[in-house]
């Protein structure tokens, strides 16, 4: 799905754009409701920000499970599965 114009909705069962969000994922259930970004075995999933086309940051989830958020390319945050964080520090086996 595209949007040709700025300010159009595009949406999945949604045509609405909700707040300033002009891609709207509509569940319509009363339970949980949301989208995956589903990669291969080996591949990194990650959900991107930009600023007038340029990349500013992203959400990833590497093949490890491990959560980081990145601004600029660079991992200011991590969050492992075993509930270790890391923020602004290379330590990632997070402190006490």
């Amino acid at each position: 799905m595209t949007a040709a114009a700025t300010g159009v909705a595009v949406g999945a069962a949604s045509a609405t754009a909700i707040g300033s969000g002009n891609f709207v994922v509509n569940d319509g259930s009363n339970s949980y409701g949301g989208m995956y970004v589903n990669t291969s075995a080996v591949g990194n999933s990650f959900y991107g920000f930009a600023h007038n086309g340029d990349v500013v940051g992203w959400m990833e989830v590497d093949t490890a499970s491990n959560w980081k958020l990145l601004v600029e390319s660079t991992t200011v945050m991590t969050a492992r599965p075993n509930g270790n964080v890391s923020i602004g520090t290379t330590n990632q086996e997070g402190g006490a």
